[in-house]
């Protein structure tokens, strides 16, 4: 019977650190929000590069008709 007291004591700290591991014991909510932060920065990125490339557009249908004006 004392090896099944010692065996109890033992699983508990190592369940622990399987739980930790897996994301689900202390600190396993700081992973989500991480990535939200993650998500939301790469969000942002995106609509400046969407921005970025409407300026883009832009300049290049500007020089277009620049071309077109001095071949003519």
């Amino acid at each position: 019977m004392e090896w099944l007291n010692a065996l109890l004591f033992l699983a508990c700290p190592l369940m622990m650190i399987f739980m930790m591991l897996g994301g689900h014991g202390h600190g396993g909510g700081h992973g989500k929000k991480a990535h939200l932060e993650h998500s939301h920065g790469m969000h942002k990125r995106i609509q400046k590069l969407e921005e970025e490339n409407q300026r883009l557009k832009k300049r290049l249908d500007a020089f277009d008709k620049y071309d077109q004006k001095k071949t003519s």
